[in-house]
């Protein structure tokens, strides 16, 4: 028959597999194919896909199809199968050009060129023309092929992919993107021929380019971007829909999608008989997508129609939906999507009476308000009512089409959800919001007013981002100004303003509960922060988490804050407590309710539930008390009162401290072995902590010290140093600047690094699993990484640095800083200079001396354990105990280590799985 070909073929096999199937329980239950146009270009699917049971939309495996004139091993098919097996994340697939059929399949993550098993009994079958006349044979053939998979399928030899996960692993979504540059390049030449589009266009870009633009430089990349990841998701959800709404799948036939402009009415249509105005609902220039993306989108739109996704379960949509979300633009701006159980946690924290009006004002992907809804009707708040007294809002457009998707399925589909755009920081009860009517999209406008909680994951707004929010940071500081704050240090996270900002919506005694990065609690603008924070707000609780971050998909550390917000701005009372809180369970395991209660409550009370939340009450006046010795809020998470009673003196005291050498262009500083410089331009340096594993270091580098002028280097023959100098005098640094401009400073020459951090003892910046205070075997100059201790001439360096080595300093260094994401401790030289104490060795007589010297020798002669174990290592004991002993204070010794240990396993908790 004249023009049998490929296509036909394949949609005879399809309907052949499908025949074998029918009143058969084996794995493969059905075949799809045809997702592509006739005439397209390129395919994104295989051309027959295999899938396990109807309602599952799972993926069991894809074959490539080809006539005879093409070679079973051409390169090109090959290729493009394992392509397509990869986008969907399946570990087997079939080639199969009528003469031969091979299987093959992925090991450790590859396909090798070598097939598994290959089926040859129509090795004559050569030309095209042979295909439909072997029609018996083929489809004998195929039986035995499909007999032979179910058996390997049903042994575990192969396993498909459900569609969720082969989704998620953002194969598909990349092959939808790979279409950007050529929309983009198409969308650009439109704004050239329509004046009104180019200027619509212009207005949408200036208003989002620096928060929204991917990473774009122009408005026609960002936006063609945006437009195919919406499409994506408009077909996700109607997909979704389908199977519940005959209506959906009525507006949605082939011919309603011949063209990007016709899909755009027939989804404008839809949203206005089942809803989800903000998904639906068009977006500027979508209608131009372009040809070739739109081939590719109607073939995604079919592929789904066969999988009938409608099966998968809501939770599962809303991931699906999250993930087309940029990834990179979400981390610029802090938005990372609360788990579930955090979020209903925050919930019942910010909610006294639960018919109260909360909000999310920074609600991302709409996490937090859904939690709300489903909290309310948990106690009997009708859903009509409920989603009345609920409002999200965000910056950004885009993870509200999700939150507007998250809301929806809690609420009736005639209610109007109070959703709306808009930035944080302007918020005021008189604020109107432009709500919309989900059939019509009509605008509905509803004031805001002050709401009775909140409940929000405050943004973590990385540096590249924080120029958008300078002129709401200068306002949030006027107001503070303005009622006799401090203003907040120009260091501070964007983050810290807003809990000033959404003050003035939240009716008095309201709760919030945020989520804030780790940072606050004590670093180098927590002091004006906090007094500022403290004077609005009762502090209710800090909660940190003692099994795994909260958050798998961000190095980040976090604390809940729980607030109440005071009937007048004032210090708070002397007897007023802060209940500092750890959660002992993983996340997971707060997801049922019965268990999310209960950790609530141990929060709200402030009393400890054993094996759930840890909980450590402590009074502002002791809070100041401690402080003002030193050690930080994160120490009060565990037991720290003791520290009142040690004989305390500043490490500043003794030692010249502060951190090491901070030159720029190492290459130059740093020379690298084969150098030629003279041995008087050469200094010792310890450049990493890691390179020390004792107690004792040495010096890992030279460095380059040269004060005399290029003429003085010249008069005396130093021609080592001053090659070294002209060999970096022409160079620039990576943004084209020259060295001999960005290396200037006053006072030196370009080229010059005066020693003046040299040390007796340094302090790593970074700590990890050790705490430790090594000693250079002779004074040496150090690098930016650690901060030095340069001994003062009184002060006695061999008993200091066994002091600075108890259980005691080490509780200092911990209690000084916070955990960081990865586990690091979080310090700076300047905290070090200005807060760090130690034992004070002037209370020593000189036997107490010698014996603590003699002691701590065995310990400073052998290398460092990770804390846990430094702690139990016999020598070491047996040095703590007598420390404290000639003090006087040996008792306190089990409470300093057990506090120690708690809040070291707090920090490492963040590399916990």
């Amino acid at each position: 028959m004249p023009g049998y070909n490929e296509r036909a073929w394949a949609a005879d096999i399809i309907s052949t597999i499908n025949g074998l199937a029918v009143g058969h329980h084996m794995p493969i239950r059905r075949a799809g194919g045809e997702y592509s146009v006739a005439d397209a270009t390129r395919h994104l699917f295989p051309d027959v896909l295999l899938f396990k049971d109807p309602q599952a939309a799972v993926i069991l495996q894809g074959w490539e199809l080809k006539f005879p004139d093409t070679d079973i091993r051409d390169d090109e098919l090959f290729v493009n199968a394992t392509a397509k097996a990869n986008a969907l994340g399946l570990d087997s697939f079939l080639l199969w050009n009528v003469t031969f059929a091979e299987l093959y399949v992925r090991r450790n993550g590859e396909f090798g060129r070598t097939p598994i098993k290959r089926w040859p009994e129509l090795s004559d079958i050569r030309m095209r023309d042979e295909v439909q006349r072997n029609e018996d044979r083929w489809r004998a053939l195929l039986a035995r092929i499909i007999a032979d998979l179910n058996d390997r399928f049903a042994r575990g030899d192969l396993e498909g992919r459900p569609f969720v996960e082969a989704y998620r692993s953002g194969g598909v979504v990349e092959l939808i993107l790979a279409n950007q540059p050529l929309f983009a390049s198409s969308l650009a030449q439109r704004f050239g021929r329509n004046a009104i589009l180019e200027a619509e266009v212009t207005h949408w870009w200036e208003s989002i380019r620096d928060e929204h633009s991917g990473g774009f430089s122009q408005p026609a990349p960002a936006l063609a971007r945006f437009i195919l990841i919406n499409w994506v998701g408009k077909f996700l959800l109607a997909h979704y829909l389908m199977q519940q709404d005959q209506r959906v799948r009525n507006a949605l036939q082939d011919d309603a999608l011949v063209t990007a402009d016709d899909a755009v009415r027939a989804f404008e249509a839809l949203s206005q008989v089942c809803d989800f105005w903000t998904v639906f609902g068009p977006l500027l220039a979508q209608a131009y997508t372009n040809s070739a993306s739109w081939s590719d989108l109607t073939e995604l739109h079919r592929l789904l129609s066969d999988l009938r996704v409608g099966g998968i379960d809501h939770e599962q949509l809303l991931r699906l939906l999250e993930d087309t979300v940029d990834v990179g633009r979400r981390k610029l701006h802090g938005q990372y999507t609360t788990p579930s159980p955090l979020a209903h946690l925050l919930v019942r924290l910010a909610l006294d009476d639960k018919s109260e009006v909360i909000g999310d004002f920074c609600c991302g992907t709409g996490t937090i308000p859904r939690a709300a809804l489903s909290i309310k009707q948990e106690y009997r708040v009708s859903p009509g009512n409920a989603a009345q007294q609920v409002w999200a809002s965000d910056r950004f457009m885009e993870p509200l089409q999700l939150a507007t998707l998250a809301m929806a399925s809690m609420a009736p589909m005639s209610s109007v959800l109070q959703v709306f755009s808009e930035d944080a920081f302007v918020l005021t009860p008189e604020y109107v919001a432009q709500l919309r009517d989900p059939h019509s999209g009509a605008e509905v406008r509803r004031a805001l007013g002050q709401v009775d909680a909140i409940a929000t994951n405050l943004p973590f707004v990385a540096q590249a981002g924080r120029a958008l929010y300078v002129g709401r940071i200068a306002e949030v500081n006027q107001w503070l100004s303005a009622t006799g704050l401090r203003k907040l240090s120009g260091q501070s996270d964007v983050a810290a303003y807003l809990p000033f900002a959404l003050w003035r919506i939240l009716r008095t005694s309201g709760r919030v509960a945020m989520i804030l990065t780790a940072s606050w609690i004590d670093t180098n603008w927590t002091d004006e922060f906090r007094e500022a924070l403290l004077r609005c707000y009762n502090l209710r609780a800090v909660v940190v988490s003692g099994c795994g971050r909260w958050f798998d998909n961000a190095d980040i550390v976090t604390h809940v804050l729980l607030l109440e917000k005071r009937e007048t701005i004032a210090d708070p009372p002397d007897d007023e407590e802060v209940s500092f809180c750890v959660t002992e369970r993983h996340l997971d395991d707060l997801a049922d309710a019965e268990s999310n209660r209960a950790a609530a409550a141990a929060i709200l009370t402030g009393r400890a539930l054993a094996e759930q939340v840890r909980v450590r009450k402590q009074r502002h006046d002791r809070l100041r008390e401690i402080t003002a010795l030193g050690v930080g809020w994160n120490a009060q998470f565990v037991n720290c009162d003791w520290v009142t009673q040690l004989p305390l003196v500043l490490v500043s005291s003794l030692f010249n401290m502060g951190r090491g050498e901070r030159r720029g262009w190492n290459a130059m500083f740093y020379p690298a072995p084969g150098h030629g410089i003279e041995n008087e331009y050469l200094t010792p340096v310890l450049r990493s902590p890691t390179n020390v594993v004792g107690y004792i270091a040495t010096p890992d580098r030279v460095g380059f010290t040269c004060g005399e002028t290029i003429e003085e280097l010249a008069r005396r023959g130093h021609l080592g140093a001053l090659a070294w100098i002209r060999r970096f005098e022409d160079q620039v640094n990576k943004v084209g600047e020259p060295l001999v401009h960005k290396l200037a400073r006053s006072g030196l020459h370009w080229y010059e690094m005066k020693p003046n951090t040299t040390a007796d003892i340094v302090i790593p910046i970074n700590f990890g699993d050790r705490l430790f205070m090594p000693r250079l075997q002779e004074r040496s100059f150090v690098d930016q990484r650690l901060s030095y201790m340069r001994a003062q001439d009184a002060t006695d360096v061999d008993l200091a640095h066994a002091l600075l080595n108890t259980v005691v300093a080490y509780f200092w260094i911990e209690g000084m800083g916070f955990g960081r994401g990865l586990g690091a401790l979080d310090l700076n030289a300047d905290k070090v200079r200005t807060r760090m104490r130690m034992m004070d060795p002037s209370r020593l007589n000189a036997d107490a001396r010698s014996e603590i010297v003699r002691l701590f020798e065995p310990v400073r002669n052998r290398e460092v354990f990770d804390l846990p174990d430094e702690l139990d290592d016999h020598d070491r004991v047996a040095f703590d105990r007598a420390v404290l002993a000639a003090y006087g204070i040996e008792d306190v010794y089990n409470r300093i280590k057990s506090a120690l240990l708690s809040l070291f396993s707090i920090r490492k908790a963040a590399t916990a799985e």
